[in-house]
């Protein structure tokens, strides 16, 4: 006569749920990190479309300005020379002066976050001069 064993295990132990749980826990870190990264490329690239979006519509508002200057205030721009001033995608405005007589500009943004791009980047008018901060500032068409 055979005897039929059965085994009464009929789920999962507490030590095997936590495992899987553990395993999945480490898989969506990893993920998560390596999405981080082009991310901040992304918010990068939109920073620069930003800042030369500017540059053309200062250009526009300097050709279509009777005295051939650059306005005071980006909000100046609006809505005839763009529809909407850009602002930064964390929600920080862009950096703009001009120079004494308005004839001048520089446009920067500070927050350039990817590793891969310096800290900072500009866009200048032909007579003017860079920023006078750190050394890794570049010119955004250099990137």
């Amino acid at each position: 006569m055979e005897f039929i064993i059965y085994n009464k295990r009929q789920g999962f132990t507490l030590i095997e749920i936590l495992v899987v749980i553990a395993i999945i826990g480490i898989l969506v870190a990893i993920v998560t990190m390596s999405m981080s990264e082009p991310r901040a490329k992304s918010r990068d690239v939109d920073r620069v479309t930003d800042l030369k979006n500017l540059e053309l519509a200062l250009a526009l508002y300097k050709e279509a300005n009777l005295n051939n200057t650059y306005p005071a205030s980006l909000n100046d721009l609006a809505p005839n020379f763009i529809a909407v001033v850009p602002t930064d995608p964390k929600g920080n405005t862009y950096n703009y002066s001009t120079g004494a007589s308005d004839t001048t500009y520089v446009l920067y943004t500070d927050d350039l976050e990817s590793s891969a791009n310096p800290s900072s980047c500009y866009v200048k008018s032909r007579e003017a001069t860079a920023p006078s901060t750190p050394a890794d500032i570049v010119a955004c068409s250099d990137l």
